[in-house]
């Protein structure tokens, strides 16, 4: 007897087991929503009626009629063409004075005076458009950065040194005397 109840114990139980696993499972199923069928057609939508305003003008169909012999394809009006701009040369060294020049290789530089500004500038440097791309004992070479069929593009500037000193400053002995 107690083999039969635990027979049923054992049954009930697998049924119990059945039964969660079977709900469980139907739960977790989304839903699907069957939509009624669309019409076919249902992407078109209806001709929509164009008005004609009163204040359309039929100037330009009139004027060149669709179906004409003579009749040739539009071109739209040409813009004017603009003229190349005149560049201006450039003159920033023009009125240039070299006061001083270093010729020591890649640590050259030149000392320049331009309308009243006095301005230092080492190889390689750019004053105004004008690159610094040689310096010597007696003369500074610039060459314009931007290239012009009106200008030329190379400008060398001489070092004007002073006249030395008058010989009679000098004393007996070939050195500055002193003042007495």
């Amino acid at each position: 007897m107690r083999y039969q109840i635990i027979k049923r114990c054992m049954v009930a139980f697998w049924v119990f087991v059945g039964l969660v696993t079977g709900v469980t499972k139907l739960s977790s199923f989304k839903s699907v929503d069957i939509l009624p069928e669309t019409p076919r057609l249902s992407y078109l939508t209806p001709i929509e009626v164009v008005s004609v305003s009163q204040d359309a003008s039929y100037e330009p169909i009139i004027g060149r009629p669709l179906f004409w012999a003579g009749r040739t394809p539009y071109v739209p009006p040409q813009e004017p063409k603009e003229e190349p701009v005149q560049e201006k040369p450039n003159n920033a060294l023009e009125k240039a004075q070299v006061l001083g020049l270093w010729a020591a290789g890649d640590a050259s530089s030149v000392v320049i005076k331009v309308d009243g500004s006095v301005s230092r500038l080492a190889l390689n440097e750019v004053f105004s458009g004008w690159r610094l791309v040689e310096v010597t004992s007696d003369r500074a070479k610039f060459v314009l950065e931007q290239t012009s069929k009106e200008q030329e593009n190379v400008k060398e500037i001489q070092f004007k040194q002073r006249a030395p000193l008058p010989s009679d400053w000098l004393g007996d002995n070939g050195r500055f005397s002193e003042i007495e």
